[in-house]
């Protein structure tokens, strides 16, 4: 009886002692001043080493790997000088000042670590946007705390995840008693693939104790076969470097070991072996074209700057890559492809493009968008943009019955697809924001609508090609200003004999869009919006709506499934003269299936989804889908209700391997 009143006893004395400390813990990072810490730097020293214990032809198809995937050492080493650019006690960007390494062609590789260098141990995410910090008050209910007192001042804190998931860790910390400032922390982890383990020891007072003095990383990379491990080290403002990479630095924040030190010997030692002989231009050259240039321009993205002062910036996505691949019912499997660039002038004026491209091989369709800003403002987000694109093809019955009528008898209409018309369109416009809260953007589209089988409508007798040209006006209205909701009003009016236009209508819109984020990277996505004709010319058969459409290319508005309708008929977009919609989509880290056990720990992000629409005939269509996202692709499935009745169920594929690093 007394060991189990001492028993409970300790118990309580124990709980009250963690509630006590991690109530300080939560509590320490309001209670330092990090307003006077904006736009300051600090400079950093990132030391790293990396293994590759084993590989096959795969690691060639991996982003930033393509380097050592077929090199010639099985171990690597560099070194970087460089200095964080920072808001506050965030890091916003991060300059290289110096740097040596190993790697073939000083090439980066294993970059998706970097965000793990530099840990927001306070905030909501320990890197990133991923992994919810066991020290961050709004996380507790997914960590279980214990803590053993070390001396009059100290407290070693064990902390443990309640369920198995690749957005929490385990670890422990040292931390002060009286003011739960952490003193040094130690994670272990898995995400992505990298299963980690990170010390950091934080600084001592004011903002410098938020931020981390000095990492430690230890990680293994693991896929189908591949096995890299990697090392990194890293120190808070370190004394600068001296010496060059032909003599080696003379003076490190932490010296090298002597294995370390080796590897630089080696590979200096080659390279000077390699001048002397004076052949390996020639000898390489062929190896050089092929594999380097060409082979990582295939599996890897391609990342590049250009410019007297880099002012210009180039990303390409692999051309033959099948992690790039999708599935969706309505598409099919389709391939995506991405180029970006841009050029900026002065802090106010840029130019930038981008083609976003794919092909759908269920529609047998190759479709693209090709936008060009030109920013003359962009501290008003003022721009002239051009794009150029196609994609949403038309489909109108309205047209085919038509000609049928006028020559039912004359003509064998069997085996003619006269339904289908292929849509290129060039818009001109340009936008500028009055204030934070109303923008203008005036311009005009063209639409060419050319059918895809002209047979029939050359043996009627009627056009086969369609042409529009409408001035267009846009408002946009933010109510509490950039991180708000939108609502946007669009009028099209096109005008039949203007460029060669022979369709005539008059179109309205709006819309409004809500991104609203919660805690615990959650987030609820809202979308409304309603369209209608008030004119259309005899012959205007082509319903075209902005925010109602067919999307081919997705764009990134959060998820790129929020705000479609999967298992929608693409016939409908373009079968009423009014609609209205709206979409919801709700995205929690933890929500239901993380909590299974087994398959529950590699889930990172869970969505509900729920759509509605009216439009002609249909009164209304529903459409209820729920999803996950794991580090190997995102899944939905999607079910469907018209007019009250089940309308059938659908699922959408899309790969997510590596699109983090």
């Amino acid at each position: 009886m007394l060991l189990a009143v001492a028993t409970t006893a300790a118990a309580k004395k124990r709980d009250r002692q963690n509630t006590i400390v991690m109530r300080r813990v939560f509590a320490y990072a309001a209670t330092v001043d990090t307003t006077a810490c904006a736009d300051s730097l600090r400079n950093v020293y990132i030391k790293y080493s990396l293994r590759v214990n084993r590989r096959n032809p795969i690691l060639l198809a991996i982003p930033t790997m393509y380097a050592i995937a077929h090199g010639d050492q099985r171990a690597y080493i560099g070194e970087v000088f460089g200095k964080h650019i920072m808001n506050g006690s965030h890091a916003d960007h991060f300059e290289e000042t110096f740097k040596q390494t190993t790697i073939p062609h000083r090439r980066r590789t294993l970059t998706t670590l970097r965000k793990y260098l530099r840990p927001d141990i306070y905030g909501v995410t320990i890197a990133d946007e991923i992994i919810l910090s066991p020290f961050n008050k709004i996380n507790r209910r997914y960590y279980s705390y214990r803590s053993i007192q070390e001396g009059d001042s100290l407290v070693r804190i064990t902390f443990k995840p309640r369920l198995k998931n690749t957005q929490l860790v385990s670890g422990t910390a040292i931390a002060d008693f009286l003011t739960g400032r952490i003193i040094s922390a130690e994670f272990h982890g898995e995400y992505d693939m990298i299963r980690f383990t990170l010390r950091t020891e934080m600084g001592r007072e004011g903002l410098a104790s938020l931020l981390p003095q000095s990492c430690e990383l230890d990680a293994v990379f693991r896929f189908l076969g591949n096995n890299i491990s990697a090392k990194y080290y890293t120190q808070e403002n370190p004394p600068p470097p001296s010496g060059e990479l032909e003599e080696g630095l003379t003076q490190r924040p932490v010296p090298l070991s002597e294995d370390e030190d080796s590897l630089f010997q080696a590979h200096r030692k080659a390279e000077e072996e390699k001048r002397a002989a004076g052949t390996q231009k020639r000898d390489n050259s062929f190896k050089r074209i092929a594999w380097d240039m060409i082979g990582e321009r295939i599996f890897n993205r391609t990342k590049a700057q250009f410019g007297t002062r880099d002012q210009g910036y180039l990303r390409i996505s692999p051309i033959l890559n099948p992690l790039y691949l999708g599935y969706s019912k309505r598409k099919g499997v389709y391939y995506k492809f991405d180029v970006r660039s841009s050029f900026q002038f002065n802090d106010n004026q840029e130019i930038s493009t981008r083609l976003k491209a794919g092909y759908s091989f269920k529609q047998r369709q190759f479709y693209f968008k090709l936008p060009t800003l030109f920013y003359f403002h962009k501290r008003r987000n003022g721009y002239v943009e051009l794009e150029i694109g196609n994609g949403n093809r038309i489909t109108n019955s309205d047209i085919v019955e038509q000609v049928r009528h006028e020559h039912a008898d004359s003509i064998k209409w069997e085996n003619m697809n006269l339904d289908y018309f292929k849509d290129t369109y060039v818009r001109l416009s340009t936008h500028y924001d009055l204030s934070s809260r109303i923008s203008l953007r005036t311009g005009i589209i063209v639409h060419h609508r050319d059918a895809v089988d002209k047979k029939g409508f050359k043996l009627a007798g009627k056009p086969h090609s369609y042409r529009s040209a409408a001035p267009l006006l846009t408002l946009e209205y933010r109510p509490t200003g950039y991180n708000g909701p939108i609502l946007t009003f669009d009028y099209e009016r096109s005008i039949k004999g203007f460029l060669k236009s022979n369709t005539g209508f008059e179109r309205w819109e709006a819309d409004g869009q809500y991104l609203y984020r919660l805690p615990r990277l959650r987030a609820v996505s809202m979308r409304v919006g309603a369209g209608f004709y008030t004119h259309k010319d005899d012959g205007a058969y082509f319903l075209d709506y902005t925010n109602f459409r067919d999307e081919n290319i997705p764009g990134g508005w959060n998820d790129e499934w929020t705000g479609e309708f999967e298992l929608l008929d693409r016939n409908w977009y373009n079968a009423s003269e009014h609609y209205v919609r709206a979409n919801l989509t709700y995205e929690s880290p933890l929500l239901a299936m993380s909590w299974l056990p087994l398959v529950g720990r590699y889930i990172e992000m869970e969505r509900i989804y729920v759509s509605a629409l009216t439009v002609k005939h249909l009164h209304p269509y529903i459409e209820c889908g729920y999803g996950f996202t794991t580090r190997l692709f995102s899944v939905a499935l999607f079910l469907a209700n018209k007019n009250g009745k089940f309308d059938g169920v659908g699922a959408r594929l899309g790969f997510e391997l590596f699109r983090q690093w």
